[in-house]
């Protein structure tokens, strides 16, 4: 029951609101609306506020990465969007640094925000001397891949994580693409403390 009520939210209110932000006055409106948000690297509260936003229901408990660092964008002391830059060992399929879990709350997308995240984590890996970033992301989310081509991201074949991903769509029914970019040639910059 929960589910379709779930679906029935999203057709009637994140459906059309998905069409809106890609016209071009929502995104000079959203330039207007989008001033105060900020974007850092999170702490621990504001790694429990985003904790409180994904699983409301479940008790909150903050465990410590060295692997992993958290962005949050925030307006007025509210999470309202999510990244991860994860780095795993070089003796597996994921082995290097990863932009992970970019997550923004509906109403925010259209504004630049999850760029702004993603340079945050660009610009994060290259301090650490990273010379690519990956991800992977749904063939079929068309406004992510959009987003990391404009910053640079191209489409890559890593052997051996092809045909996990390609077991993977099998098993959930959707196909996931692997993108990377060469952080020694790309020139993003780190994006204002505040947007």
């Amino acid at each position: 029951m929960e589910a379709s009520i779930k679906q029935a939210v999203r057709k009637v209110l994140i459906y059309p609101l998905d069409k809106l932000q890609h016209l071009s006055f929502y995104r000079r409106l959203a330039g207007l609306l989008k001033r105060g948000i900020t974007i850092k690297e999170a702490n621990e509260e504001g790694m429990r506020s985003f904790y409180r936003w994904v699983n409301p229901k479940k008790p909150i408990a903050i465990r410590r990465n060295p692997n992993v660092t958290n962005f949050v964008a925030k307006k007025a002391h509210k999470v309202i969007d999510f990244v991860q830059l994860v780095t795993h060992p070089n003796n597996n399929l994921y082995s290097g640094w990863w932009l992970s879990s970019l997550s923004i709350k509906p109403i925010y997308r259209g504004m630049g925000i999850g760029e702004e995240l993603t340079k945050a984590v660009i610009e994060k890996a290259k301090t650490h001397g990273a010379k690519e970033l990956s991800l992977v992301v749904r063939e079929d989310n068309k406004n992510a891949i959009g987003l990391y081509k404009k910053i640079g991201f191209k489409r890559k074949i890593k052997p051996g994580l092809e045909e996990n991903l390609e077991k993977e769509a099998i098993k959930t029914g959707h196909r996931r693409i692997l993108m990377s970019v060469n952080l020694r040639t790309e020139g993003v910059t780190m994006p204002n403390d505040e947007i």
